[in-house]
């Protein structure tokens, strides 16, 4: 795939010469990158040619949509809406002032000799943070058209305002699409899309991360221009038939309020009482199947750990000729995981358990794989900021630790050895883990690792986490990884990796995992491991305990 090596030029379109934070950042990481820069700004001129009267300020407020705007105003603070002014920030930018010729109730057209002047300029693509309905040519100056945001997802949730009908109607899910504009309403084509965990307790929360968790969207479609890859422009628009949404009234306003105190109230009151509880459990294993057809109905469960402790993050090996088990051994007491290790005996029960692995930190995910006749781990050590590499010492039954293989505060790091590379995928300390995906790589498993182009590769609540260990049938590589939708770590979703290499990555959802039933712990399963022998996964209840509830009201 051939290589684009110019810098891309772009303009923006702005509402009066006035930017909120967050679109301001999307410009700010193009500028930087080295791989884009601003050179127009196409500015609404009729934003500020009239202003409006005292009393029709003052009516707007006196109407079926008076609470909503009222609340936007004085309740709903959202960091990213802040104002910054255009000329502050971007100097030297040449400015175009355009009025747009109304057609209809909504739809705006440009200028016929503004139209010439943009195009003259060359521009690859225009980031649309101004004007309303824009039709016409304007949609096909630049090069890549004019790109616009939509905070939510259009299969569902057309219209607005962005966030709000998600909450009110309990959708556990919200979607941000960037899009190449159309002469369609809501149904451009998608050249971006995220979806991410909607925070129903908050809704001033939940629309500042829809904002500010968008902004390298334009970065990311712009990386893949400049690597060759323009098959997102080669899509078919969106065809959503979702109803358009509109501003709430007023009594829809008094529900949504309510909705909103309820559900903070079970929020606080979930994290406080209902606490995580982990065991480990073990089944016979069939090599010839993939995990989603296996029988996970009768699972022979430890008990490993009551009280204030759990078991978790199971992961399972191999070594003189006996199964091994290390895991996350957490202390509500101490709020600190240690790796432990578990020997099993000819029946696969337990017969000695120990502690292999203890920092003045938090560890957790103690990943394990084998390569070249040893055994390694990686361990997470995100609290330290680092992805660790430990070798397994058969002798003493105990890890070594080798080296540091990258300086990244790595979430459940899992390492794959993949034609002719290794990738480590994660998710990054206070950078949404549940929910996003990094990938690194290396043609040695001690590195020089490199970050992927595309990083965070994805972003879904659903299945971006890593859950164990990968499986590789017929050259063709399987992840596993956490569902966590409703709440963290509710199943585990496998793909099927279609395309992995150093500027792209796609994946396929094949099926899944659940928790069954008749298990004692069947609220949560994320974690799934194997040997040739057996086949190793966690599960989790939420109860109350003294240790948990006290480490639940420390971290309030």
């Amino acid at each position: 795939m051939a290589t684009k090596t110019h810098t891309l030029q772009f303009g923006i379109m702005t509402h009066g010469m006035v930017l909120s934070s967050w679109q301001y950042e999307c410009i700010k990481l193009l500028n930087e990158s080295g791989i884009a820069k601003v050179v127009l700004i196409i500015n609404d001129a009729s934003v500020n040619s009239s202003k409006p009267s005292i009393s029709s300020k003052f009516g707007n407020y006196f109407n079926k949509h008076a609470l909503y705007k009222l609340s936007s105003r004085f309740l709903f603070k959202v960091p990213s809406f802040e104002h910054i002014t255009v000329t502050d920030v971007l100097k030297k930018i040449d400015v175009l002032n355009c009025t747009t010729t109304k057609k209809g109730k909504f739809s705006e057209y440009f200028a016929a000799d503004d139209i010439e002047q943009i195009k003259s300029r060359k521009l690859d693509f225009i980031l649309r943070f101004g004007f309303n309905i824009i039709r016409g040519d304007i949609l096909e100056v630049a090069k890549y058209g004019v790109w616009s945001f939509h905070h939510g997802n259009e299969l569902e949730f057309r219209g607005g305002p962005a966030g709000f009908w998600e909450i009110f109607r309990n959708s556990k899910i919200n979607g941000v699409i960037l899009q190449k504009l159309n002469n369609l309403i809501d149904a451009g084509v998608i050249i971006n899309r995220r979806s991410y965990q909607t925070v129903l307790h908050s809704y001033s929360e939940h629309l500042n991360k829809l904002l500010a968790q968008s902004t390298d969207m334009p970065l990311q479609v712009c990386n893949q221009i400049i690597s060759g890859d323009e098959s997102s422009f080669q899509k078919e628009h969106s065809t959503s038939n979702a109803p358009m949404n509109r501003l709430p009234n007023n009594w829809t306003m008094i529900k949504f309020h309510f909705l909103l105190f309820r559900n903070r109230i079970m929020f606080h009151i979930a994290r406080l009482f209902k606490q995580e509880h982990w065991d480990i459990g073990i089944v016979k294993n069939s090599d010839e199947q993939l995990p989603i057809s296996a029988d996970f109905k009768n699972v022979n469960w430890f008990n490993l750990r009551r009280g204030s402790k759990y078991a978790a993050d199971s992961f399972c090996f191999e070594s003189n000729n006996s199964n091994y088990i290390v895991f996350e051994d957490y202390d509500y007491k101490t709020k600190k995981g240690i790796i432990s290790l578990a020997k099993l005996n000819e029946d696969n029960m337990p017969i000695e358990v120990k502690p292999v692995l203890e920092k003045s930190f938090h560890l957790a995910y103690p990943f394990v794989f084998k390569h070249n006749q040893n055994i390694y781990l990686i361990p997470e050590t995100a609290e330290n900021d680092t992805v660790e590499l430990y070798k397994w010492d058969t002798e003493n039954e105990k890890f070594d630790f080798q080296q540091i293989l990258i300086n990244i505060p790595g979430v459940d790091t899992s390492i794959v050895l993949y034609k002719g590379r290794w990738w480590i995928f994660c998710g990054l300390k206070d950078d949404l883990p549940n929910e996003k995906l990094h990938i690194y790589y290396s043609d040695e498993l001690t590195g020089e690792y490199k970050a992927h182009k595309l990083n965070p590769v994805k972003v879904d609540p659903a299945g971006s986490r890593p859950g164990g260990q990968f499986i590789i049938k017929n050259d063709v590589l399987y992840r596993p990884a956490q569902h966590s939708v409703a709440w963290y770590g509710e199943k585990i979703d496998w793909f099927k990796v279609v395309n992995l290499t150093p500027t792209s990555f796609n994946e396929e959802f094949i099926g899944d995992v659940k928790p069954h039933n008749m298990w004692e712990h069947n609220e949560g399963l994320h974690t799934f491991s194997q040997t040739s022998k057996i086949m190793v996964i966690d599960a989790k209840k939420r109860s109350s305990s003294w240790h948990a509830f006290l480490s639940s009201l420390g971290n309030k």
